[in-house]
């Protein structure tokens, strides 16, 4: 019955390419509090695409009946993967006039041939090209096929969908609470996502966001790499890589102990001209929006995700965009007692950013973020 009187969120459930993150927030006499948490991590054996996904029933199933967990509501979003996501310009119209131009776009430029397909728009907002105003609109499409495929999953769960997000947005969301002050309406901000399958950028002035993009190099490209170069399994390079971030973040000596400096040095080699590349990609992106929007350009890089974790990644990532790649920590200032760890909390958990963005999702769409796909989401299973 206290429980009952208090704002108890859905749960947001963020499927990553290495862990499965769910968490639930509640909200008491205005302040937010994690309500439960739960994670599971893949292990490196996992096999093909239906075995994954029966893991994956099995671990949320497990999940949600050995935590604390409140509803069977949820949250979920799309990965990068499944959503492609493309910017144009238009002339200046009228709403209902832009509708129509932007379905003719997406017709053209996403090669879909699934006829329930899904496309939704960002407006970005007025630029100038030559001596015309355009609007810089977001394209954002993803196959109907592979959103039911989705909210299957999530059916055979014995969980109701709320909302479909698309995770750049749900990873930008738990530092929209920051940027409510005056003196940020003005202010460009970064945030990048380091996944498994990808990496994505999220750049916002205030609370709105003015560019979205993803790219292919995720951890998933940096275990390849390391595998190559060391000659080990690919899911021996993933255990390695982690054990690499874990004595980044001075936790307890694993018991496999140290990692050799000389290993250390030849991952870091083997992924170096990927993290560069990554960074430089980074870098045009932030100067194309302070070309464009003719706004101030970004002091910093707030990073989350897994890739997040590892300081020798954001310090690589540092040098090849020009700003520093700082570790976001989405958490920051809630209330955790009792569901995580001072321990836990003391490495910032920027991991945790895509499920608590979830969690966090208000009803009927957000003044700052994007919800691309919460209104197909009954279409797609009906």
């Amino acid at each position: 019955m206290i429980w009952a009187r208090r704002d108890v969120k859905p749960i947001g459930i963020d499927f990553g390419s290495y862990a499965i993150r769910m968490l639930q927030v509640v909200w008491n006499d205005g302040q937010p509090r994690v309500r439960a948490s739960a994670q599971f991590v893949y292990p490196t054996g996992s096999g093909d695409a239906a075995g994954r996904r029966s893991e994956t029933a099995a671990a949320v199933k497990q999940m949600l009946s050995s935590g604390r967990f409140v509803g069977r509501r949820m949250v979920t979003a799309l990965s990068s993967q499944d959503v492609q996501i493309k910017n144009l310009r238009l002339p200046p119209m009228p709403q209902e006039e832009l509708a129509a131009a932007v379905r003719y776009e997406a017709a053209e430029r996403f090669g879909f041939d699934d006829a329930r397909t899904e496309h939704r728009y960002l407006p970005i907002g007025t630029v100038r090209s030559g001596d015309q105003e355009q609007q810089e609109i977001a394209l954002l499409a993803v196959s109907g096929e592979v959103l039911r495929r989705h909210l299957e999953l999530v059916s055979e769960l014995g969980l109701t969908v709320e909302a479909v997000d698309v995770a750049p947005c749900a990873a930008f969301r738990p530092f929209e609470r920051f940027l409510r002050r005056g003196a940020d309406a003005d202010e460009v901000n970064a945030f990048v996502d380091l996944g498994g399958s990808g990496t994505r950028i999220v750049v916002v002035r205030g609370r709105e966001i003015i560019f979205l993009k993803a790219f292919d190099v995720g951890g998933e490209r940096l275990d390849a790499l390391v595998s190559e170069h060391l000659a080990i399994d690919p899911q021996e390079a993933r255990a390695l890589r982690q054990r690499l971030a874990a004595a980044d973040q001075d936790v307890a000596e694993p018991p496999e102990g140290p990692v050799p400096a000389t290993t250390r040095a030849e991952a870091g080699q083997a992924i170096g001209p990927a993290v560069e590349q990554l960074g430089k990609e980074i870098g045009l992106c932030l100067r194309y929006c302070a070309v464009t929007f003719r706004g101030p350009r970004c002091e910093s890089v707030t990073c989350v995700g897994g890739g997040a974790i590892s300081t020798e990644l954001l310090e690589s990532l540092s040098q090849a965009i020009g700003v520093p790649a700082r570790k976001g920590h989405p958490l920051r200032n809630m209330l955790c007692d009792g569901v995580f760890s001072m321990a836990d909390q003391c490495t910032g958990q920027p991991e945790w950013a895509t499920a608590l963005g979830l969690a966090l999702k208000p009803r009927g769409g957000d003044s700052g973020a994007l919800d691309a796909a919460a209104a197909v989401a009954e279409r797609a299973s009906g």
